[in-house]
């Protein structure tokens, strides 16, 4: 004879809820680190994302500077700086799209947590009748 046997009927409801409250509990922990886990790798990837701007950002003002330079030998200062600024506005439009695009494609986030929320469904369906 197994402990369960001797149980009534609301013990045993009592039972499944309380351990569906615990399931639910682990699940929301589980999403609790799955999003502190990731915003830690954004927040170390913006940093030295934003830190390769800067650099990047000095590096392109001095490189579009000595274009103008250079263009201004053939034409007029003005006219080498309107194109060289011109041609650097459609590649930031250009990028911009792209990077448009690319958050568009992001997966969904807590895959782990989906998953199992997914497979609890599941398993209540299942065992519901």
């Amino acid at each position: 004879m197994t402990a369960d046997q001797g149980k009534s009927a609301t013990e045993i409801v009592g039972d499944i809820v309380g351990n569906v409250q615990d399931i639910v509990r682990a699940e929301v922990r589980l999403a609790g680190l799955e999003l502190r886990d990731e915003a830690l790798k954004l927040k170390q990837a913006a940093v030295l994302g934003a830190a390769a701007a800067f650099v990047a950002l000095l590096g392109l003002g001095w490189l579009l500077y000595a274009f103008i330079q250079m263009l201004a030998l053939a034409i007029s200062l003005w006219a080498a700086a309107l194109i060289v600024s011109v041609a650097a506005l459609a590649i930031a439009g250009i990028l911009a799209l792209t990077a448009k695009r690319k958050i568009g494609e992001l997966a969904a986030p807590l895959p782990k947590t989906r998953a199992s929320v997914r497979e609890i469904a599941r398993w209540t369906q299942t065992h519901e009748h």
